[in-house]
């Protein structure tokens, strides 16, 4: 009977450290994906470009919103203007 209830708990820690470590994945993606998004606006914003589109489009696309704007955005100087 003693046996039966560490193996219980065994398979319990098992089980909840794998969901723990899927859960910090997931939040590390999504604040990696924030902060990402944050840089794209503020660049925009920076260059005279419409930052809240560019950070729309970077939050519903993700790395490939990233990808098209590095793209789009080419090697323009700030505008200081």
């Amino acid at each position: 009977m003693d046996n039966s209830i560490f193996e219980l708990f065994s398979i319990l820690f098992f089980l909840f450290s794998i969901i723990g470590s899927i859960i910090y994945v997931i939040i590390l993606i999504y604040a990696i994906q924030i902060a990402i998004a944050i840089w794209v606006y503020r660049d925009a914003k920076k260059r005279g470009e419409d930052a809240l589109l560019w950070l729309l489009i970077v939050l519903l696309t993700g790395l490939i919103g990233l990808i098209i704007y590095v793209l789009i955005r080419g090697d323009k100087s700030y505008n200081y203007g």
